[in-house]
């Protein structure tokens, strides 16, 4: 299941416009002001050392900073588990990274290393234990050597805690991480709202299927991209969605094949007894978690007419 974490947040965190959201919400420095957030550019993130030794970075951007060709590298880590030794890790990537610009002569007019923010991106459950300090992970010294030791320290965004500290924040990422960790919560209508109102904005394509692709993925079933983004715009009928967490892709796939054939069973008695089904109760059985079909049933064996059998919660 990390694999398939990690890999959703590197496709998300590939378009600028998420990046930029990202800054915005969660670095909340002075310096940020000073950056020119429109420039965003992705960068190569391989890089082979002087022994031949290959790293592949998961995200490496650059952006102009205070009107100036100064080069500013954002280093985005994606994890899903906590890595003790995560600043061992970016003390390791950024120096071959230096290494790659200075054998490209890609550093500033001034010849000096650009300097860079490393983010360590965490959605895991596991509160992170890990320090963000390479000095911590080293041994005590001589008195004298310290200034002689390695210097390494990282930015931790730990998404789950930061999504609930920031959920009033009108935000594309803020919104995306609150429909990903508040599911089952009271403020989900607010969150598809924010989201619909988003995508009836327009934005750039790319960006629409990107966000659409990532939200979908969260789903069990694994429903197309364009039909979530019709079921969450409808006007005047509120997504709901109840979504299980699940440890494994495989309970999550075989979470979605079951509620895929409960449906189609439902359906086959409902349309028997009642022909055609209206779109909206497609959509409320395509979206049902496990308890809906069981009230839902439960309904249709006490005689109750469609209205009734959909209609929300459960009866008194």
């Amino acid at each position: 299941m990390a694999h398939q974490h990690d890999s959703a947040y590197r496709q998300l965190f590939s378009h600028p416009e998420i990046v930029a959201d990202l800054l915005r919400a969660f670095i909340p420095a002075d310096w940020l002001n000073q950056l020119e957030l429109g420039t965003l550019e992705r960068v190569n993130g391989s890089y082979v050392g002087e022994e031949g030794a290959q790293r592949h970075s998961d995200m490496v951007w650059k952006v102009k900073m205070a009107g100036q060709w100064l080069y500013l590298y954002l280093l985005l880590e994606f994890q899903s588990t906590p890595d003790p030794w995560m600043a061992l890790r970016m003390q390791v990537y950024i120096g071959l990274m230096y290494q790659d610009l200075v054998k490209r002569h890609e550093l500033p007019a001034a010849h000096q290393l650009p300097p860079i923010l490393p983010l360590v991106l965490y959605s895991g459950a596991r509160r992170w234990t890990g320090s963000p300090d390479l000095a911590d992970l080293i041994a005590a010294c001589p008195a004298g050597m310290e200034a002689l030791q390695a210097a390494q320290r990282f930015v931790l965004l730990d998404l789950r805690r930061l999504m609930r500290k920031h959920n009033g924040l009108r935000n594309i990422i803020v919104a995306m991480l609150r429909f990903k960790y508040e599911s089952e919560g009271p403020g989900f209508a607010e969150v598809v709202t924010l989201l619909a109102e988003w995508l009836r904005e327009k934005p750039p394509q790319p960006l629409r299927d990107g966000v659409l692709n990532w939200l979908q993925r969260r789903l069990p079933g694994q429903s197309c991209a364009p039909k979530l983004e019709a079921l969450m715009c409808r006007e005047g009928h509120p997504m709901r969605i109840k979504i299980p967490d699940f440890d494994t892709f495989a309970e999550q796939f075989a979470y979605g094949k079951l509620m895929r054939a409960r449906q189609h069973v439902l359906e086959r008695i409902l349309i028997k007894r009642f022909g055609p089904l209206h779109e909206d109760y497609l959509w409320q059985m395509h979206w049902g978690a496990e308890e809906d079909f069981d009230l839902w049933a439960d309904r249709f064996a006490d005689g109750l007419n469609l209205e009734e059998i959909f209609a929300d919660g459960p009866e008194d």
